[in-house]
């Protein structure tokens, strides 16, 4: 193992790292980075909920708690062509969902960046006061969700507007679900 200790405004803090070859200023910036990653695993778990939906099938075997450390993967008692396709299917779903999160939560700090400036008086929720600075993905995302649907009827020439207002004036399309 291999230790670094740190002095930053007056605290003192011991860094761990099992890479002994690897320079004290690497790990002093590994984990750095560490703490921005678990900010944005944060924003993608609370403001954009990415981890919030299972795909699951009922090729798949359930989890057993109490397995041994040995057993082998629940996965490897899929048995038969179709049952293996569905549950490759059902971890493909759950990626791609989580993929549409990461879009989307970039798609919020694009917003924040380029129309913030724009629109400093825009009406967005801050926990106590505005900030100085960017608003979060949070603020954004609250403020979308107040304002979206406004937006589409203010827009009508945006191709999702075009494609929404289509689908409300199809008699065939009730409830989300096209009728055939």
């Amino acid at each position: 193992m291999r230790f670094v200790l740190t002095v930053l405004d007056g605290h003192e803090t011991i860094l761990a790292c099992t890479d002994t070859s690897m320079a004290p200023i690497i790990i002093i910036e590994l984990y750095a980075r560490r703490y921005t990653i678990e900010g944005t695993f944060r924003a993608l778990n609370q403001d954009v909920s990415a981890f919030s939906n299972r795909f699951w099938t009922l090729e798949m075997p359930k989890l057993d708690r109490y397995a041994e450390s040995g057993e082998e993967d629940r996965a490897a008692y899929v048995t038969g062509k179709v049952g293996r396709e569905k549950v490759l299917n059902a971890f493909d779903a759950n990626e791609r969902y989580a993929f549409c999160g990461v879009m989307a939560l970039g798609l919020l700090q694009m917003i924040s960046l380029k129309f913030y400036a724009d629109n400093a008086n825009v009406n967005l929720r801050y926990q106590r006061t505005p900030p100085k600075k960017l608003p979060s993905e949070a603020a954004v995302a609250d403020c979308l969700r107040k304002s979206i649907f406004r937006l589409l009827a203010n827009n009508p020439e945006l191709a999702i507007s075009r494609k929404i207002l289509g689908l409300m004036r199809d008699p065939g399309y009730i409830y989300g679900k096209k009728i055939a």
